[in-house]
């Protein structure tokens, strides 16, 4: 963003297009994290990674700190995300035991 907005419509603009690749981010972040679990045991505790949550959490809120945003919300957001990514990967290693 160049340019100051001064109108509703080019906030909401400006906010759709945050939207469009936050979209696309978030699917390329799925992606990821189903490729992970790849590489992980097909376990739980393995599939949750307590220690790696911990690390992305405290990174992200250096980040927020550090671009002006708030801490606070991003963790929730990202406990969110992290929250659901996982649900995803423990249904897929249980499809995939029950396959075997």
């Amino acid at each position: 963003m160049d340019e100051p907005v001064t109108t509703l419509r080019q906030v909401r603009a400006e906010i759709d297009t945050i939207d469009d690749e936050l979209v696309a981010l978030l699917a390329r972040r799925l992606l990821l994290a189903q490729q992970a679990r790849q590489f992980k045991e097909p376990t739980k505790t393995s599939i949750q990674a307590s220690d790696r949550v911990a690390a992305v959490i405290a990174r992200v809120r250096e980040r927020a700190l550090a671009s002006g945003g708030d801490p606070d919300i991003t963790q929730r957001i990202y406990e969110l995300i992290i929250r659901e990514f996982t649900a995803v990967q423990l249904k897929e290693a249980a499809q995939q035991a029950g396959d075997k």
